[in-house]
């Protein structure tokens, strides 16, 4: 069973630097069990982007390419901390059909990349328990009404979460199944 997990850049920046090497050790053995593919989120350098939108004004479609170039650097460092594991770097995708918006994060980049990889589960590691409407982004909802795979919020700070998850089926965390989101 093919897993897309998202590794949130609020744990990139606001967990710890030991908090995200330990998770990442942890993503790197279940990579070893378990077909897995690394989504980056954004982190510090996405938070650099917003910063300069907010400054200059940028257009949409200039902040939304730069912003994925931010998810683009997180992988490079997930690279190095999670060594044999394969970590998408999202720069090179056919991105064009998603809406060039901040409703358009990496969560939505992840399950976009879930959907077209056949993926059977997506697993969205956050710096929170579990799905709250200032958590996600805007644009999420409308990739998981129609997803055919099952779709996890879990807290990234505890490692143990995402390895209960995919050695058992279960963990702490929000469960959405495939195309059952409620808005």
């Amino acid at each position: 069973m093919l897993t897309v997990v998202k590794v949130g850049g609020g744990l990139g920046r606001g967990a710890g630097d030991e908090a995200l090497r330990g998770l990442c050790a942890a993503v790197g053995a279940l990579g070893e069990r378990h077909p897995l593919l690394v989504v980056p989120g954004g982190a510090g350098f996405a938070d650099a982007v917003r910063e300069a939108d907010r400054r200059f004004g940028l257009r949409l479609a200039t902040s939304h390419r730069m912003a994925i170039l931010g998810m683009e650097q997180f992988g490079w460092l997930l690279s190095e901390l999670i060594p044999g594991t394969r970590v998408l770097l999202p720069a090179g995708l056919p991105l064009d059909e998603l809406p060039a918006s901040w409703q358009v994060t990496s969560d939505s980049i992840a399950a976009w990349v879930a959907d077209r990889v056949g993926a059977e589960r997506l697993v969205l590691l956050k710096a929170v328990d579990g799905l709250y409407p200032e958590g996600v982004d805007g644009y999420l909802p409308t990739i998981l009404e129609r997803a055919r795979f099952e779709t996890w919020v879990i807290n990234g700070r505890d490692a143990a979460r995402i390895t209960e998850l995919l050695d058992t089926g279960m963990t702490t965390g929000t469960r959405i199944p495939a195309a059952r989101l409620l808005r």
